[in-house]
Order: structure tokens, then C-alpha cells, then sequence
């Protein structure tokens, strides 16, 4: 079974805005969960944390999660702004790691930012929660030709 890791936003001003956060990761990970992939949500394993470490100590043991996974898949609406996610998505990249972008504008906004980037439904044949589908099942031997096959 394949790991995806699940990135976007967890601080906010308030902790109502925290728990928001918390749970758009928390729902997107069942949705990853649906379709056959195993969501390794950081959020929830870490909700009633805050503040009990520092920053730092989170963000490294967040990337340590990372490293473990198949893949990465960035939260719908919240990724853009959060600091972690950037080194997350730069961490991502850095492993040759698969990126799942929550649609056609994150994957112009990565591919601009980082050109080596690729995204997984650049093809225009699969989409959103379809490719994670694909993804979460193929037996390819690589990432490459697992995208080659689409």
C-alpha cells in the first residue's frame, strides 16, 4: 500500500483557525483513504500538541514523516500560504517524490516556481482524487513509468 503524505496549513491567528485547518487535512485524507492509499496526516497526529515543543522540532519530525512516504498531496485551499508546506513541497522535490496538486493553477504555480517539478495529472486525462487513484494502485517500477503509463 502506497503512503501519501497529506501537506497544507496547520497554524493560524486562532486556534478556531487551527482546527479549521485541522480538519480540511483530516478530510482530505479519508478522501486519499477512499481511494486506496494510505493518508499520513500529521495534523491530526498532532492536534493537541501546540505549543507543548518548538517549532522546529515539529517541522523536522514532519519532514521525517515525509521522507517515509510515496507521495505527497497538497490540501485544497490552504497550502499556498503555509511556510511548512513550502519546505515540505521543497523536500518533495528534493526525493524525486510524486506531488499531488489540488488542480490545474498549483501546477502552473509549482512548475513556475520550481521547473523540474512534475506534477502528476499534467496529462489532462486524470484529475484531482483519479490520479491518486492511479497512483495509490500502479505497480510500475518507478515514478517515471508510472507517469509514462498515463
Amino acid at each position: 500500500m502506497k503512503l501519501v503524505y497529506i501537506a497544507g496549513a496547520f497554524r493560524g491567528p486562532t486556534p478556531w483557525d487551527v482546527e479549521q485547518n485541522i480538519r480540511k487535512a483530516e478530510a482530505f485524507a479519508l478522501e486519499i483513504a477512499r481511494v486506496g492509499a494510505m493518508p499520513v496526516c500529521p495534523h491530526t497526529m498532532t492536534r493537541y500538541f501546540n505549543g507543548q515543543l518548538d517549532d522546529r522540532f515539529w517541522l523536522d519530525g514532519t519532514l521525517a514523516l515525509l521522507e517515509r512516504c510515496d507521495a505527497i498531496a497538497l490540501v485544497p485551499g490552504n497550502w499556498e500560504e503555509s511556510g511548512g508546506t513550502r519546505g515540505e513541497i521543497e523536500r518533495a522535490i528534493d526525493l524525486s517524490m510524486p506531488i499531488f496538486t489540488p488542480d490545474e493553477t498549483a501546477d502552473r504555480v509549482l512548475e513556475r516556481q520550481h521547473p523540474a517539478v512534475h506534477v502528476h495529472y499534467r496529462n489532462g486525462e486524470l484529475h484531482g482524487l483519479e490520479s491518486i487513484r492511479h497512483f495509490a494502485v500502479c505497480n510500475a517500477c518507478s515514478w517515471r513509468a508510472c507517469c509514462a503509463a498515463l
